[in-house]
């Protein structure tokens, strides 16, 4: 587990060196950078990379992913999901247009 937290961290930092600076959530259907008070419709985002990291316990589902995202306002962040049963997150992703997938390498 521990091992995982670091590979996460390595590849924030790695996207915080290329302009990646800003914290992404999902509320409400909308992306929301709460630096900025901007909100973003599933189609005013485009997620430029997209990193999975595995799940020990159920290796057929990741565990968490991360997301490089840039919005209509030119605004980059990331988003960090943690899967679990149901999430308004994924729900969001699903409509989101992905530029690159990625298996944790920035």
């Amino acid at each position: 587990m521990e091992n995982d937290l670091q590979r996460i961290t390595l590849v924030i930092g790695k996207l915080r060196e290329q302009f990646f600076v800003h914290d992404f959530e999902v509320v409400n259907n909308m992306l929301i950078c709460r630096y900025t008070n901007e909100m973003f419709f599933p189609d005013e985002v485009v997620i430029e990379s997209a990193f999975r990291f595995e799940n020990h316990f159920t290796p057929d589902k990741p565990a968490a992913a991360l997301y490089a995202i840039t919005t209509k306002s030119s605004t980059q962040g990331i988003l960090l999901n943690v899967f679990n049963i149901y999430s308004e997150t994924e729900e969001f992703l699903k409509k989101v247009p992905v530029r690159q997938t990625s298996e944790n390498e920035v």
